[in-house]
């Protein structure tokens, strides 16, 4: 999300959450709490500008598609803002100052390729934007003011096999994403965060947790290349960032 905040909520700790934290970005030290979610819900995803904070879809353990508010200026419980076009978790998202965008995901049974967005300043359901390269579940989002990228994702049942497919769209735009380049890995479920130029998704699962993080040029189109490693091999986690740190939690 923009700014010096990341804000991480829901989860399975071990049972669903509607707990939410929020950390400053360029300083070293604990979350804190900043408020609830609606209700307890576990593969739901967030996406922000500079003044609202949404989270999606999720488990609870039916699959959602409620989209939940709060205001960053205030911090404070969730309110409804509106719904996914389709109830899904495990999907990603990207952003710019006024358009929040939905991609991909898992419904329980089956995989999506379905693209949807909101505009932040308005409070309503999502409208219908494209289709990714691919359904897939488990994808990260990284994105530029201007463009966003999906990485990864586990295709359907029962193979659920691991992709390295990294596809893009024009945020401002509508229509079908189009291929970028691929990761470094094949892997499901790592979390994705950005600068305003470069992207960087971390873990994940790759028949088995990994610490891989890679990274893209998100103005240009190729495949990804080596950052470095996490401390620890894992899966399901969340990033956040500001212009000059990502920070990987979970």
């Amino acid at each position: 999300q923009p700014g010096d905040i990341g804000i991480f909520g829901g989860g399975d700790a071990p049972s669903n959450s509607k707990d939410v934290e929020f950390i400053q970005i360029s300083s070293i030290g604990n979350a804190v709490n900043w408020g609830d979610l609606i209700q307890d819900i576990d593969d739901c995803n967030a996406v922000a500008n500079g003044s609202r904070y949404l989270m999606a879809g999720g488990d609870t353990p039916s699959y959602q598609t409620q989209i939940q508010v709060t205001e960053i200026s205030t911090k404070g419980n969730f309110s409804n803002f509106g719904d996914l076009t389709a109830s899904k978790g495990e999907f990603c998202t990207v952003a710019s100052n006024t358009r929040g965008v939905f991609g991909t995901g898992y419904d329980g049974s089956n995989v999506r390729d379905v693209i949807d967005y909101i505009t932040f300043a308005t409070i309503g359901n999502a409208t219908d934007f494209g289709d990714s390269s691919s359904a897939r579940g488990g994808s990260a989002g990284m994105c530029s003011p201007t463009r966003g990228c999906f990485s990864g994702g586990f295709g359907p049942a029962p193979a659920y096999t691991q992709s390295n497919v990294i596809d893009y769209i024009t945020i401002a735009s509508t229509g079908n994403a189009t291929d970028f380049g691929d990761a470094t890995t094949n892997r499901d479920s790592p979390a994705g965060t950005s600068s305003a130029t470069r992207g960087v998704a971390g873990g994940g699962n790759a028949s088995g947790n990994t610490n891989v993080i890679d990274y893209i040029t998100i103005g240009s189109t190729g495949n990804a290349t080596d950052f470095g490693d996490l401390t620890s091999a894992r899966n399901k986690l969340q990033a956040g960032s500001n212009k000059l740190r990502a920070v990987f939690a979970g």
